[in-house]
């Protein structure tokens, strides 16, 4: 009589536990995307901060020297 219930009880269990795996709530997803665009921001900010950098040592090393100060 056992060998009658299994096949009835594998599909029941998988249920369940695909029940439990489910969707993430709106909480979940908020703070998932909330860190995504952290990550993101940065990021973008280390990278203009780079580019700032290249831009200010270029445009340092193309300027004279002012008048009467020796180039560094």
């Amino acid at each position: 009589m056992q060998m009658r219930r299994l096949p009835l009880l594998v599909p029941l269990a998988g249920l369940a536990l695909a029940s439990c795996k489910g969707e993430a709530d709106f909480d979940q997803r908020y703070q998932q995307s909330s860190a995504n665009l952290e990550a993101a921001a940065s990021t973008m900010q280390q990278e203009l901060q780079n580019r700032m950098a290249a831009s200010n040592r270029i445009e340092g090393a193309a300027m004279p020297a002012p008048a009467g100060k020796a180039a560094p």
